[in-house]
């Protein structure tokens, strides 16, 4: 979902650059800085200070030295290339930043693509990208030569373009669905679909438990069902399900979500090694642990965005771009995307 959704929120801004190049007299050049810089301001300053602090802690508590090609591989946003085939296996501190690390190779390779392409033929290289997946996934399966890591089976999935394949579906579905009029008749519809792909899943799997049969059983439909939900809410400004987004705690969690995101790994597993280590466990639900690790994360990314991220981007110069302003939290309402 995290692909998809980034897919549905980016070719909105990037085609939007593209038209300024076509009609406002802009050019490559200034709309790629534009780009590369507000994506840089958000996610370098705490992903590199994480990183920081984060691979001298583990370093020493795990009485190891530094691993000099990881330390390489986490700078420059290769981590889903170290854990399937150089570390080959997930560790509890910063494995999990593989997805960003994704996300960051598309950061690099698609804007130059989409602000070098007319805009109206931007769906022609998202049909490209998913059909190169689509060729990809049946190449490993047929081969039997899908990467897998100890510990995670289905390590397909961080391999760069089949993460980029779903990035292009949600830019797909946003080019072709979004921004027009209403649709009628299809919460229900949709409703009925999740219902019954989330019953038929479990049961397919256990009998078809390879990737491919996941990929084409789970995969498909949930990356279309998830589409057409974003597609459904960017249509239906009205509805009650767009209000509920507004609701300002849930803006506050967009706000701090991806501060979140980086905190949340190595916290939880800190926090049940603490919570074993004094017995705790044995007096806490399990449940309880969960609110704990829910918490504690949560606590950590709000002060990380009244103290570090907040200070940062306030001081953020514009580009071209006006005033600059703070990010506000994902949203598809109100008839626009907003995104960090």
């Amino acid at each position: 979902m995290f692909f998809v959704l980034s897919g549905f929120l980016i070719v909105d801004i990037l085609r939007r650059q593209r038209e300024k190049i076509e009609n406002s007299g802009s050019t490559f050049l200034r709309e790629w800085k534009r780009f590369v810089f507000r994506r840089a301001y958000r996610i370098f300053p705490v992903y590199f200070l994480f990183l920081a602090i984060i691979i001298p802690v583990a370093t020493i508590l795990g009485n190891q030295g530094i691993d000099i090609k990881a330390v390489i591989m986490h700078i420059f946003y290769l981590v889903n290339i170290w854990v399937n085939f150089v570390f080959r296996h997930w560790n509890q501190t910063t494995t999990h930043l593989w997805s960003l690390s994704v996300e960051e190779q598309f950061y690099v390779l698609f804007p130059i693509l989409a602000l070098k392409t007319p805009s109206n033929k931007l769906p022609i290289i998202f049909l490209v990208i998913i059909i190169l997946w689509l060729v990809t996934r049946a190449f490993f399966f047929v081969t039997r030569t899908w990467f897998m890591v100890s510990s995670y089976e289905y390590s397909i999935d961080i391999f760069s373009l089949i993460a980029f394949s779903y990035i292009s579906w949600g830019g797909l579905f946003f080019l072709l669905f979004a921004n027009r009029t209403p649709l009628n008749g299809c919460a229900s519809t949709l409703s009925a679909a999740l219902l019954a792909t989330y019953v038929a899943v479990p049961l397919l799997i256990n009998q078809y438990g390879s990737p491919f049969a996941i990929f084409i059983i789970q995969d498909i439909p949930m990356t279309i069902l998830i589409l057409t939900t974003l597609v459904i809410i960017q249509r239906n400004q009205s509805s009650l399900f767009v209000k509920a987004l507004e609701f300002k705690p849930l803006r506050a969690l967009g706000v701090v979500s991806y501060l979140f995101y980086v905190y949340h790994v190595p916290l939880c597993v800190s926090t049940i090694s603490w919570l074993s280590k004094f017995d705790f466990t044995s007096y806490l639900s399990q449940f309880e642990i969960y609110v704990v690790n829910f918490v504690l994360p949560l606590v950590a990314a709000i002060l990380s965005w009244r103290f570090i991220e907040k200070p940062i981007l306030e001081r953020r110069p514009s580009v071209h771009d006006g005033p600059h302003e703070l990010p506000s939290s994902t949203t598809l309402t109100q008839g626009k995307i907003i995104a960090p």
